[in-house]
C-alpha cells in the first residue's frame, strides 16, 4: 500500500511542478504582450483545469485509503479507487459542457455584426464532451474483470491531465507573440 500512495504522491507533486513552470513561463511570454484576449483566458482557465484535475486526481488514493479496512483485498481497493476517480472525470466533464455552452453565449455576443455565425465548432466540443460523459458512466457501472486493468487505468488517469495541460500551454506560448 505504501508503493502505490508514494506513487501518486510522486504524481502529485510532479503535477504541482509542471504547473508552476507553465504558469511562469506563460507569464513571462505573455508580459511582451500589452494584453490578454478572450481567448488567452480560456487558455489560462484550461492551463488551471488541467492541473486542478491531475492534482485531484492523485490525491483520491489518499482518501480511499481511509476507508479501505486491511482485511479486503487489493482488488477492493483498486475498484474504490476507480470509481472515485470516474465519479469525478464524470463531474469535471458536466462541468466542461456548460462552460462550452457559456464560450458559446460569450463568443455571440463578441462577434456580433460580423456575418453569419455558425456553432458547428461549439456543438462538436459539446458533443465530445457528451460521448466522454456516457463513457464514463458505462465504465463507471460495468468496471473491469481483474486488478491490472483497474491498477493502468488508475495510474494512468492523473497523467491524462497532465498531458493534455500541455494544449492550452503550447497555445499560449504560440500565440504569446502576435
Amino acid at each position: 500500500m505504501d508503493q502505490i500512495l508514494s506513487y501518486f504522491g510522486l504524481v502529485a507533486e510532479l503535477s504541482v511542478g509542471i504547473i508552476a513552470f507553465q504558469v511562469i513561463a506563460v507569464t513571462f511570454a505573455l508580459t511582451k504582450k500589452d494584453h490578454w484576449n478572450y481567448l488567452d483566458n480560456g487558455r489560462f482557465i484550461a492551463l488551471i483545469t488541467g492541473f486542478a484535475g491531475s492534482l485531484i486526481l492523485s490525491i483520491i488514493p489518499f482518501f480511499v485509503e481511509r476507508f479501505y479496512l486491511s482485511d479486503e483485498s487489493i482488488f477492493d481497493f483498486w475498484k474504490m479507487v476507480f470509481s472515485s476517480m470516474i465519479a469525478l472525470f464524470l463531474f469535471l466533464t458536466l462541468i466542461l459542457i456548460v462552460y462550452v455552452e457559456y464560450l458559446q453565449k460569450q463568443f455571440k455576443k463578441k462577434i456580433r455584426g460580423f456575418g453569419e455565425y455558425s456553432p458547428k465548432l461549439f456543438t462538436a466540443i459539446r458533443a465530445v464532451f457528451v460521448l466522454i460523459s456516457i463513457a464514463l458512466i458505462f465504465f463507471l457501472f460495468i468496471g473491469f474483470e481483474d486488478q491490472i486493468t483497474y491498477e493502468i487505468v488508475c495510474y494512468s488517469l492523473p497523467w491524462f491531465f497532465i498531458v493534455m495541460s500541455f494544449i492550452p500551454f503550447s497555445r499560449l506560448i504560440i500565440y504569446s507573440h502576435d
